[in-house]
């Protein structure tokens, strides 16, 4: 927990939250993963502003006593149908237990040169599915994240959907996040500038009966995890297209992320380990709120630790307030 944060989304890595964990916090919001089964006594007490808790899974989690003990305000919400056994089972039937109610949420992020629709597909693990819901206009690659906030809350990024990119004439390169474990009917059928598919999953993402990549380039390559290389060969669809290993990035590689309302430009300076500089990828005379410089990025797959702000990286803006991660050196 980062102190005076409000707002919390504990990674989904994350199986146990310990005793006293975020005891006396300021936070007032929190989103526990599905995959936390275990909360310790008190973990939550006395967080005096903590109004919502979302509480993800297919299972009542495990709790100890007083885990939100002097949380007056609060709501915990939790998926539709264990909401039942949670009002009935020690220490939660001392809260206040509501549903999840998100099934027809969405949002739409444009990242410059393209937009993303998001999908609410599952409220009770917190995923999510996306479509293209406006075409790029010029050659682009497409980063499809792996979570996204959809009603301040954050979804894993699970499916493409049906249809979800067809006749993206412009889409030159993609990127799929490891989350994602289904790819829909006809997902880039058209695409036929589509040259790169960069797919992260190590487990075979599940694809419908048609090949999703139909009418692609015939140059198309898709590169996957070293260690997934031989089942990726095997499988259908995959088996009709060039596989490769995903290869890591170049030393001054760079790689654009655009974000709400700013774009920032990290560039690779270091190969061993990984390592980047950020600036902003417009800095003229441009005015911005709240930027926030992550501590990490992944470059084809490969965590780049972010250590440098670049030199004149953010001069010639107007700029309110930055957050610098502690990773920069």
């Amino acid at each position: 927990l980062i102190q005076g944060c409000k707002n919390t989304v504990i990674p989904t890595s994350v199986t146990r939250i310990d005793t006293y964990a975020f005891y006396e916090s300021d936070l007032t919001e929190i989103t526990i993963p599905a995959s936390v089964e275990y909360i310790g006594p008190y973990a939550f007490a006395y967080c005096y502003e903590l109004e919502k808790a979302y509480c993800f899974g297919e299972t009542v989690k495990e709790a100890e006593y007083g885990i939100f003990d002097g949380c007056w305000n609060l709501t915990i919400y939790v998926p539709e149908h264990l909401v039942s056994e949670y009002q009935s089972t020690y220490p939660w039937n001392e809260y206040n237990i509501e549903a999840i109610s998100l099934e027809e949420e969405s949002v739409t992020i444009n990242y410059g040169s393209y937009e993303l629709t998001f999908y609410v597909s599952n409220t009770s693990n917190a995923e999510c599915n996306v479509s293209c819901s406006e075409d790029p206009d010029e050659s682009t690659e497409i980063i499809i994240p792996s979570t996204v906030t959809i009603s301040d809350i954050e979804f894993n990024v699970t499916s493409i959907n049906d249809y979800a990119f067809d006749y993206c004439y412009n889409l030159t390169s993609i990127e799929i996040p490891a989350s994602v474990d289904y790819i829909g009917y006809y997902a880039f059928y058209d695409c036929y500038n589509l040259e790169e598919i960069y797919c992260f999953a190590e487990s075979i993402p599940e694809t419908y009966s048609e090949d999703p990549f139909q009418n692609t380039s015939d140059n198309l390559i898709i590169y996957v995890p070293e260690e997934s290389l031989d089942n990726y060969q095997n499988t259908y669809p995959w088996y009709n297209y060039t596989i490769k290993p995903i290869p890591g990035p170049d030393y001054g590689e760079e790689k654009i992320i655009n974000y709400e309302d700013y774009s920032l430009r990290f560039v690779v300076i270091n190969t061993y380990p990984y390592e980047c500089e950020v600036s902003l990828a417009d800095n003229g005379n441009s005015s911005y709120d709240d930027i926030v410089i992550p501590s990490g990025i992944t470059i084809r797959g490969y965590s780049c630790k972010v250590t440098t702000i670049a030199g004149q990286g953010f001069g010639w803006s107007y700029v309110s307030s930055v957050k610098i991660p502690n990773t920069i050196t």
